[in-house]
């Protein structure tokens, strides 16, 4: 379990943005899903495009 605390105001801005009937848990892991996925893609792409050192001989 996750005790977190959120900047005053988040979560009426959550509430105003949730689809009908939609809990609010389940906005706040499908964030969460959306920004680890980013962040996979982000991190793939810079690997992808790195420059390798060059070889020590």
């Amino acid at each position: 379990m996750i005790t977190l605390p959120l900047a005053e105001g988040t979560l009426e801005r959550i509430d105003a943005l949730r689809a009908n009937g939609e809990v609010r848990l389940d906005f706040i892991r499908a964030a969460i899903d959306r920004e680890i996925g980013r962040r996979v893609r982000d991190d793939t792409a810079s690997r992808r495009f790195r420059v390798k050192p060059p070889a020590i001989t």
